[in-house]
């Protein structure tokens, strides 16, 4: 088992980060680490893991982040926290 990132917040929005990363590589994408693992739901979790995905969660307060690009020319990841979108309502 691992341990969640802090920056990710949870485990729900880890696994909707790595689920996206993971098409990613299904749709051809490379992978951002040495992968020790042949699938890409596994080799996404390790890129999560070890800080290789930028990301955003839209609703966030700090969304200056959100388009940015990567140094690679990639737009981070975005993923919504269903959380404060519940508590806006």
């Amino acid at each position: 088992m691992f341990k969640v990132p802090e920056e990710v917040r949870s485990k729900y929005i880890f696994i909707l980060i790595a689920a996206e990363r993971a098409k990613m590589l299904l749709a051809g994408a490379q992978p951002k680490i040495e992968p020790k693992h042949t699938k890409p739901t596994y080799i996404a979790i390790e890129e999560l893991l070890n800080g290789k995905i930028k990301f955003v969660i839209e609703g966030d307060k700090e969304e200056s982040e959100e388009n940015k690009e990567t140094e690679e020319g990639e737009k981070p990841i975005k993923t919504e926290d269903t959380k404060e979108k519940n508590s806006e309502e």
